[in-house]
């Protein structure tokens, strides 16, 4: 790197090879910023316009500083080639950015958590699985694993489970068809949190999914959820 001056020379100037190596030192190993007078000046020039743009830059290392610190950005060893397709433009609220395995990268906007609507007062005594009012949601997953999990809706009144029978069950389906939880309720509680009931779906997969909340007594004592609902959660 040379921070020399690039001399300039008028019309009818002899040019001597001190002239000529000058520029040479100017411009090779360390290539820095100059001014409009050819002055080695720091935070100085770009590289390209807006008009007239480098069609592509092959690099190992890129630093990028404020005034006095800076980031490195570079590539980890090993892997293969791939492409990185930014969004088009800026999201429309805060959010987390997601990248496909084609390297499409896109804002993650929903937020991956979704509520059923509330199972204020439900009873039974059907001895096969039944619905719930309301205990029934989708949530677009990215493939990640989803936590589902049943919380009390209400702030001044504690939600409510309560089976009075070992037999009594309460599971989850997906897609109302693989069931990814199944448990009893403890016979000796008439109470249970809502929030004794939880799983993680380790098997959820790109898309849209439903779950929903089934429950199934013994055919005597009957099931009782009031003030529950189903919570999905994209981990």
């Amino acid at each position: 790197m040379s921070t020399n001056t690039i001399p300039e020379r008028q019309d009818g100037t002899t040019i001597f090879a001190s002239w000529a190596n000058d520029i040479r030192t100017a411009i090779y190993g360390d290539f820095v910023p100059r001014n409009t007078s050819a002055v080695a000046t720091d935070q100085a020039g770009s590289l390209g316009s807006t008009s007239f743009k480098w069609l592509s830059a092959y690099l190992h290392n890129l630093y990028i500083y404020n005034s006095t610190l800076r980031t490195r950005i570079l590539r980890a060893s090993g892997g293969s080639n791939y492409d990185w397709n930014l969004p088009n433009d800026l999201p429309s609220s805060d959010g987390p950015l997601k990248v496909s395995t084609s390297g499409n990268l896109s804002y993650d906007l929903q937020g991956n958590f979704v509520l059923s609507g509330i199972c204020s007062n439900y009873s039974t005594t059907s001895s096969s699985f039944v619905d719930p009012d309301n205990l029934s949601l989708s949530i677009t997953s990215n493939g990640r694993p989803v936590l589902l999990k049943l919380i009390s809706s209400d702030t001044s009144t504690p939600g409510r489970l309560r089976a009075l029978s070992a037999s009594n069950e309460i599971r989850i389906l997906k897609n109302g068809a693989t069931t990814i939880f199944l448990t009893a309720i403890d016979e000796a509680s008439e109470r249970n949190s809502p929030a004794a009931i939880s799983t993680i779906d380790t098997s959820a997969s790109a898309g849209s999914i439903t779950y929903k909340v089934q429950v199934k007594s013994d055919g005597v004592n009957s099931w009782l959820l009031q003030r529950v609902l189903l919570v999905a959660v994209q981990l």
